[in-house]
């Protein structure tokens, strides 16, 4: 009969799985031991690179979590709107400069628009979430500088706040 060995519990792992608290301030929460920030990406670079989600997945002691939704008709009737918006404006555009950016903007989208129908591109919306999280305030500051260099030539990011609606614990996420 084999013997059964007791496996150490790896506690930092339990209590982000399972925390045995939850609690939001202002500006942070708490989540078990661990002081936590939450950030929504809410603005992409025009022209990524390829693997340039690889740097955000891989910042230490953050959790980050991206949900790709699939938006085909919005997403072509709004560049679509785009194109058609740019065009006026650069042919009624007096100064030179506001005419190359419109012209260019709509040259652009219409070739955005020939990818995603020669390629059969899937379109849609990309949510992106960032959660630094530490032991301490002093060490959840330096997370989130280094969380925010590793973002700031990409993308612009945002503080969300958490508010507590009442007793009932039901929570509204707020930008």
């Amino acid at each position: 009969m084999a013997k059964k060995q007791k496996m150490e519990e790896n506690a930092s792992l339990l209590n982000i799985i399972s925390p045995i608290a939850l609690k939001f301030e202002s500006n942070n929460f708490t989540l078990g031991e661990n002081y936590c920030k939450g950030y929504g990406v809410i603005k992409y670079p025009p022209a990524p690179n390829y693997g340039w989600l690889t740097r955000i997945t891989n910042i230490t002691s953050t959790a980050v979590s991206f949900t790709f939704t699939p938006n085909q008709g919005e997403i072509l009737e709004s560049i679509n709107k785009n194109i058609t918006m740019l065009s006026g404006q650069a042919r009624t555009a007096k100064d030179r400069l506001k005419q190359q950016r419109a012209e260019k903007g709509a040259k652009d989208g219409m070739k955005l628009l020939q990818q995603i129908d020669e390629n059969g591109e899937v379109v849609g919306e990309l949510a992106g979430t960032l959660i630094p999280m530490a032991i301490d305030k002093e060490s959840l500051k330096k997370v989130e500088q280094k969380m925010r260099g590793t973002c700031a030539m990409r993308y612009q990011i945002v503080l969300c706040r958490f508010e507590l609606l009442s007793v009932d614990s039901r929570l509204v996420l707020q930008d």
